[in-house]
């Protein structure tokens, strides 16, 4: 049997490859010279549809463009804060850890329990080169937090369907399957455990969990379908840390789309069609975003720039933006072209100081069309 590529194998070569990185990742660069306004008010919140004139990062005005820009809502109430929205259509309410968590219900189960195949450490390879990739420390196992992963994924699999809390009263009821719930990310219908790392990855609400550098240690399940990480329960508060970016700086095949979970989505209902990849800057949760950060995405033409949404912390126009954090989301509003590098470019105010982010990406290749013999 094929040994598992190590984490920095699967960065190379793998589905989130990563060139290797030469250089530390950029930080937040003051600059003393912005050409355009930007909002000083914290925490003003904004859903943005911009125009390739509100890119530039240059004066708007002496290129002629209007600061006049459209926007859009998205028809839902906001999540209060505490309640988990479950992607198996039970909402129930939970605290955890300061961070919200929505669930992933997959396909069907297969009928055969031959089907699934329990690749755990191809699932946490991923999840670690997605880590590396975003300049973070790998994930630690913590045998006790599997342990209490693998009752509730047992009590999951007695229940017939994703749970996230566990009822006492229920065969297979456990105190440290119910604590595993409570503070992790869940899965079911995944045919593989590395299924469920995937799509963890790619729903932008539960990477921004995996990608928090408090989550250090985590626990693992998986078995017929569904699959259990507790990301909570050995939480140690980062304090002040470097903004984690997703793509991570010089990424490669990043995803070109984003499929959303069963609705829950930082993207507006008025926005039809796919979109592409939703991309991700997480502060400290002890950092002011300020309200009037200007963006920019370009792909291989950096005069067409690639009309896209920017979606503040605690917009109150967004239903899930207690998921969000204190995360600044930037959606493309379309899919992204195929094997392209783009530049992503945020500036503003961070903590009070004219701030500028700037990194580069590369998507995908083109999945070749199926043919017959």
């Amino acid at each position: 049997m094929a040994s598992t590529p190590a984490p920095l194998e699967i960065l190379r070569s793998g589905p989130y490859a990563v060139k290797p990185l030469g250089r530390v990742a950029s930080e937040w660069f003051r600059i003393t010279d912005l050409r355009f306004a930007v909002a000083s008010v914290f925490r003003q919140s904004s859903l943005r549809a911009l125009t390739p004139c509100a890119f530039v990062i240059a004066s708007a005005a002496s290129l002629g463009c209007s600061e006049d820009v459209g926007g859009g809502t998205a028809a839902a109430d906001t999540a209060a804060v505490g309640d988990v929205l479950d992607a198996s259509s039970q909402n129930e309410t939970t605290e955890t850890a300061d961070s919200l968590i929505t669930d992933i219900s997959g396909s069907e189960l297969p009928s055969d329990g031959n089907d699934f195949i329990d690749d755990g450490p191809a699932a946490l390879d991923l999840l670690n080169a997605q880590r590396i990739a975003s300049a973070l420390p790998v994930l630690d196992v913590d045998p006790t937090l599997s342990e209490g992963c693998e009752a509730h994924v047992a009590y999951m699999i007695a229940a017939g369907k994703l749970v996230r809390e566990e009822d006492p009263a229920a065969p297979g009821y456990s105190e440290a399957g119910a604590t595993a719930a409570r503070n992790g990310v869940l899965a079911s219908g995944m045919p593989r455990a590395s299924d469920a790392a995937v799509h963890w990855i790619d729903s932008v609400y539960h990477r921004l969990a995996l990608l928090d550098p408090g989550v250090q240690s985590v626990g693992f399940a998986y078995d017929r379908g569904f699959a259990c990480l507790d990301v909570y329960s050995a939480y140690v508060d980062p304090g002040r840390h470097s903004p984690i970016l997703w793509p991570g700086v010089e990424q490669e095949n990043v995803p070109t789309t984003f499929e959303p979970v069963q609705g829950v989505t930082p993207i507006p209902n008025d926005v039809d069609g796919p979109t592409g990849p939703i991309i991700s800057i997480m502060f400290p949760r002890v950092t002011l975003v300020g309200g009037g950060l200007v963006s920019s995405l370009v792909g291989a033409d950096p005069n067409d720039p690639i009309d896209h949404l920017l979606r503040l912390p605690e917009s109150k126009d967004d239903p899930w933006s207690e998921y969000q954090g204190n995360a600044v989301l930037l959606v493309p509003l379309a899919p992204l072209e195929p094997s392209t590098t783009f530049t992503v470019t945020v500036s503003g105010l961070i903590d009070g100081e004219e701030s500028l982010r700037e990194w580069s990406f590369t998507t995908a290749g083109a999945t070749p069309p199926a043919t017959l013999d």
